[in-house]
């Protein structure tokens, strides 16, 4: 076969089957060579104009069906994605957060077989593993190829035994989990807070605390001025906060200290130079003087000698 017949051919195929060159600009611009699990936010428009062009192409052919579902499931994704990227002063997002979507988005809205979407997950992966041939990009290294087909092969098998039906109760239990995170960070963030608000005095007592632990709520050993504190408890963080604020401090007082001392003698460095410039004034004005006597010593020596 001809170049110029190939070159038809492969014309005509791109043509007839849209959702080829839909699913190799998913994997041309998805992947890099130097971050193959980072899909950049200025490639999402692109996608998502060959992807809608191949949805609704109406040309019937024997892969129309399948090259239906693959477009119709990659719009969805991309779809999710540009959700993603909404978020300020985000632009990219990870591989592993983009599949987390595509979970929600296959469970709570696309009605479909499992078999038939695990045959679209396949086919993108497929897309995915032949770009550098396809669109001649940097290939990137085997491994992360490697974990890439890995990880979407987990996450097919996930989906095909789960059938997309997810726990009636994921959504609740998620925003349950974040709130405790959430409350966890805020009562976190008011102790810390309390602590480094209190009093030097206090700050020592709680050194002290820490330096001598005993159990919460238990007298104060004989001869001991520090109070007992439940503040001693693991090591908490807030404890390590003090003493490294502490640490600071005199870390800070020192240098303070030596940077008066270094003033000091830089004043006295000045002195010294102010003085030196005016000595080395006056010594040239001295032998300018001079260098004036010696001229008219030498205009009165020939005078001298004329006569």
């Amino acid at each position: 076969m001809g170049r110029g017949m190939r070159q038809e051919r492969q014309q005509l195929a791109r043509r007839r089957y849209p959702w080829i060159r839909a699913i190799r600009a998913i994997s041309g611009f998805s992947f890099s060579g130097e971050h193959p699990n980072i899909v950049y936010a200025d490639a999402v428009p692109t996608m998502m104009e060959l992807l809608t062009d191949a949805k609704t192409d109406t040309h019937v052919n024997s892969d129309f069906n399948r090259g239906l579902v693959v477009a119709s499931r990659a719009v969805d994704l991309l779809k999710t994605a540009i959700r993603l990227l909404e978020v300020p002063s985000r632009h990219y997002f990870t591989l592993p957060e983009l599949w987390e979507h595509v979970l929600e988005t296959l469970g709570w809205q696309v009605k479909t077989r499992p078999d038939k979407v695990a045959e679209v997950m396949a086919a993108l992966t497929e897309g995915r593993m032949n770009c550098s041939k396809s669109i001649k990009a940097r290939p990137a290294p085997s491994k992360k190829f490697q974990a890439l087909v890995n990880e979407m092969d987990q996450w097919i098998s996930i989906l095909s035994k789960q059938n997309f039906r997810p726990h009636p109760n994921h959504r609740h239990r998620r925003r349950l989990q974040r709130e405790a995170q959430r409350g966890a960070r805020q009562n976190q963030g008011q102790r810390e807070s309390q602590l480094l608000s209190e009093a030097p005095e206090n700050r020592i007592q709680v050194q002290a605390a820490v330096d001598q632990p005993w159990a919460a709520g238990e007298a104060s050993p004989a001869g001991s001025s520090a109070p007992s504190i439940g503040l001693h408890q693991n090591g908490t963080q807030a404890e390590a906060l003090l003493v490294r604020i502490q640490a600071l401090e005199k870390e800070n007082s020192k240098l303070q200290e030596e940077n008066s001392k270094l003033q000091e003698e830089n004043s006295k460095l000045q002195d010294k130079t102010s003085r030196l410039q005016s000595k080395n004034s006056n010594l040239r004005n001295k032998t300018s003087e001079l260098e004036n006597e010696i001229e008219a010593m030498e205009a009165h020596c020939d005078q001298v000698q004329e006569i």
